[in-house]
């Protein structure tokens, strides 16, 4: 069952041709979706169900400063609710990283998503930037590190398609 808001990739639209004209909408909050599952069951943080947000600041930064296109932006839910891999940050205390692949692209784009954060009158889970990382093999970096919370495994039976499918089949958890 998807859990995207039904208005998102219209208002996504919508900003980002405000922003191409010139028309800065960078207060403008728009809810992505409620927050998937995988990430509410991550080890040692306490993400809650809260609305999944992004601002519209954060769409022209990651459209025209990091280059992510708008095709990305339309299935960020879907990018987030089946990651490749979530990390904890090393910056920002309670944090995550969503990892994910782009291809012909080998570097890993990521999400960086600051949970329970207060905009306006309510709290949310914001997506607070979204990028290519320059380096390929940092997610190993991250692995050394500790920081992995949780990992895509992809030796499940063919025709397994969802994260939540490979939690129900193949005993990979969060």
């Amino acid at each position: 069952m998807p859990m995207e808001d039904p208005n998102y990739r219209e208002l996504l639209g919508l900003v980002m041709q405000a922003n191409m004209a010139g028309i800065a909408e960078h207060s403008r909050i728009i809810v992505v979706g409620k927050t998937p599952p995988v990430l509410l069951a991550l080890p040692g943080l306490a993400i809650s169900q809260l609305p999944l947000v992004i601002t519209g600041k954060v769409i022209d930064k990651v459209h025209f400063d990091h280059g992510i296109t708008r095709p990305v932006l339309e299935r960020l839910y879907d990018t987030i609710a089946r990651p490749k891999a979530i990390y904890r940050s090393e910056t920002a205390g309670g944090a995550v990283v969503v990892t994910f692949e782009v291809r012909p692209v080998s570097l890993p784009v990521i999400v960086a998503l600051h949970p329970g954060k207060q905009l306006g009158r309510k709290a949310c889970n914001v997506i607070a930037s979204i990028y290519a990382k320059d380096f390929a093999g940092i997610e190993e970096v991250w692995k050394k590190r500790g920081l992995l919370l949780w990992e895509l495994k992809r030796k499940c039976p063919a025709g397994v398609t969802t994260t939540e499918a490979l939690i129900a089949k193949c005993g990979t958890t969060p």
